[in-house]
C-alpha cells in the first residue's frame, strides 16, 4: 500500500521538497507565474527561469488534465505541472468532477513513469478553480491511496490546519471503511 501523509506545510517548505523526487504544481494553462501554489513554486524556482524554460519548451497551452514536467531549478526535485478544471467552466458538476480526479490520475501515472518515489500533492482545484474540499476529499483521497499507486510515498499538503485536519479526518473514516 503506497504511503500518504497528511502535512499542514507550506507547498515549498524546504525540508520537505529535499526528501521529495517532484512536487505538483497546480498551474495555469499558461504555465507562467501565478497566485497560490502555483505563485509558491514559481517564486521558489526562479519565475524569469521557469517561466523562459516553458515558453521555450512548450509552444500551446495546457488543457485540463495534462501533465508537464520540468526541471526544479532553485527547487531541489522536479515541477509537475497539473492542469486542472476550473468548476465555473463547467455546467454540469460530476463532469468537473469526473475531470479533477482524472487530472490526479494523471499526475500519478506521470509520476510513476518518471520513476518517482515521492511527490509532494496539493489540493488541485480548491484554490481560485472552485472546487469545496467538503465535497471532493473523500474522492480525490480514495485515488491517492489506489493500490494502484503502491510505489509512491505521498506527501499531501495545504498551509491551513482547518483543511489539513479535515483530510485527516477523511483518511481515517475511508481507511476504517475498507475494515
Amino acid at each position: 500500500m503506497n504511503k500518504i501523509e497528511i502535512l499542514c506545510v507550506s507547498i515549498v517548505d524546504e525540508k520537505l521538497l529535499n526528501k521529495a523526487d517532484a512536487v505538483v504544481n497546480a498551474t495555469n494553462p499558461y504555465m507562467i507565474f501565478g497566485s497560490g501554489v502555483c505563485g509558491a513554486i514559481f517564486k521558489k524556482a526562479g519565475i524569469q527561469e521557469l517561466e523562459n524554460y516553458c515558453k521555450d519548451t512548450w509552444k500551446s497551452n495546457m488543457h485540463v488534465g495534462e501533465i508537464r514536467i520540468t526541471p526544479g531549478f532553485n527547487i531541489p526535485c522536479d515541477i509537475i505541472f497539473a492542469q486542472g478544471p476550473k468548476l465555473y467552466d463547467y455546467r454540469e458538476y460530476d463532469l468537473a468532477e469526473k475531470d479533477l480526479l482524472m487530472t490526479y490520475i494523471n499526475l500519478l501515472n506521470s509520476a510513476i513513469e518518471k520513476g518517482y518515489k515521492k511527490i509532494i500533492v496539493p489540493s488541485l482545484g480548491t484554490g481560485t478553480y472552485g472546487f469545496k474540499h467538503e465535497v471532493v476529499a473523500k474522492h480525490v483521497l480514495s485515488i491517492l491511496n489506489d493500490p494502484a499507486y503502491s510505489s509512491l510515498t505521498i506527501f499531501f499538503v495545504n498551509n491551513s490546519q482547518e483543511v489539513c485536519d479535515f483530510y485527516k479526518k477523511v483518511f481515517v473514516e475511508l481507511n476504517e471503511n475498507k475494515k
